[in-house]
């Protein structure tokens, strides 16, 4: 017996295949918030996650450009030449990305780190013992607390 996928499922797919394969791209330009030296960075990725990168690296303000779409290929030749001499590059992408873009000396963080727990974490269904096994496995821990600067 055969599944044939419904409408919303193959655009689903399509959705996440086009996201795997382009990300957009943007030169972010400014003052580092910490030390107020110059800095740049090259993110991939989506919006959102590009305005929270922009505002941790410089606080309220920055100068930010678009630099179209990307494929995989452009970002690794970006990553490889960095013809904008940025100072750091983000990719926010599917984990074949760590393959593709993986160097030594590169920084991963999972995208599952993106979920919300209640805490304590207690495992009572599948959900929640993948999520413990995924911490124990990338030797993470987590405390609670109620400190606003925590």
């Amino acid at each position: 017996m055969s599944v044939i996928p419904s409408k919303d499922q193959l655009r689903a797919a399509k959705g996440l295949l086009l996201d795997a394969v382009r990300s957009r791209v943007w030169l972010l330009d400014g003052l580092e918030r910490e030390s107020g030296e110059e800095m740049r960075i090259l993110y991939a990725g989506a919006e959102l996650q590009k305005n929270y990168i922009a505002h941790l690296a410089f606080g309220d303000a920055c100068d930010c450009r678009s630099l179209g779409v990307a494929t995989p290929i452009s970002l690794r030749r970006f990553a490889r030449r960095n013809p904008h001499e940025a100072s750091l590059m983000v990719v926010d992408g599917h984990p074949f990305h760590r393959w593709l873009y993986g160097a030594q000396g590169d920084f991963w963080i999972p995208r599952w780190i993106k979920f919300v727990a209640d805490a304590p974490l207690v495992a009572t269904n599948r959900s929640a013992k993948e999520d413990l096994r995924r911490l124990r496995n990338s030797s993470l821990t987590y405390s609670v607390t109620t400190t606003p600067d925590r």
